[in-house]
């Protein structure tokens, strides 16, 4: 997402317009840390992807805001991948 989408939305949000609604996997995305590849695969509910990411990556690891994987998969509306890391125990 380039960066006059993302300050276009930043100043939408801002400005409280009535009935304007941006998912919140649209603003996950416009996240920098969206091109980490954990958040990312979270997000996009590849679920083999994850379980050899979370070999070698704690699954409570936490985003620069505190998200975690499980954050992740809600915003983005994975219920596999919600599963997935409830029975991990996450």
């Amino acid at each position: 997402m380039n960066t006059v989408v993302l300050k276009a939305m930043a100043n939408i949000l801002k400005s409280g317009i009535p009935g304007f609604f941006v998912p919140l996997s649209l603003l996950l995305m416009g996240s920098p840390l969206f091109s980490q590849s954990i958040y990312r695969t979270a997000c996009n509910g590849n679920l083999s992807r994850l379980d050899s990411l979370l070999q070698t990556t704690s699954i409570n690891t936490l985003d620069n805001r505190g998200r975690t994987l499980l954050h992740w998969a809600v915003a983005c509306n994975h219920e596999k991948v919600f599963h997935v890391l409830m029975k991990q125990g996450i």
